[in-house]
């Protein structure tokens, strides 16, 4: 406890008030955040957790199904760090092929909306040769998905039949939806076959 009639001394003058210790304090733990790598980190080990660990919540769409991690990743963060590099802002891991495993080849960083649509409950439906999900196909023709779920399971389509766009016309022609649902799917279509 300083005298009261005590001088400061130069290195108590110039010293940092205690504020702004705390956002140094900060700042270096967030400098030391990046440099660690924390959200590679969590992704790793969330894998890792995913496959491997029975009691994780995951582990019977992951381990359970048989994914595993492969032997270079599991054993050592440095190796997946070398081979996905960092974690772009917004983004997170993804299988480019759901059955298999996490390994360099099969695995990228994707955003969010993106990994919806890359899971095996998805629907899916090939128009005109082309194969994309229920929710893709409801963008491309600007009408809700819920319009074209209800077209292919009151029709019975299957994901693995090639349809043309007048099928889909027809379809939703015999659909009891409101118009304002379909009417722009309509439009967009007839575009189509005219071309």
């Amino acid at each position: 406890m300083p005298l009261r009639g005590r001088r400061r001394s130069t290195r108590e003058k110039h010293e940092a008030p205690r504020v702004l210790g705390i956002a140094a304090a900060v700042a270096k733990w967030s400098r030391l955040m990046v440099r660690n790598h924390v959200r590679e980190r969590e992704t790793w080990h969330g894998i890792r957790q995913r496959c491997y660990n029975p009691n994780n919540t995951s582990y019977k769409n992951y381990g359970g199904r048989g994914i595993k991690v492969c032997d270079q990743w599991r054993g050592s963060f440095k190796q997946f760090y070398a081979d996905m590099g960092d974690c772009p802002d917004g983004m997170e891991i993804d299988r480019i092929d759901n059955d298999g495993n996490y390994e360099p080849g099969n695995c990228r960083w994707v955003f969010y909306r993106d990994n919806l649509r890359n899971r095996r409950n998805n629907r899916h439906l090939i128009i005109d040769g082309r194969k994309m999900t229920v929710a893709d196909w409801a963008i491309h023709f600007r009408c809700t998905h819920s319009v074209l779920n209800h077209a292919k399971i009151k029709h019975g389509w299957k994901d693995d039949v090639n349809y043309r766009s007048a099928d889909l016309a027809n379809a939703l022609q015999k659909l009891s939806a409101p118009r304002r649902l379909v009417g722009s799917c309509w439009r967009i279509i007839d575009d189509q076959q005219r071309d």
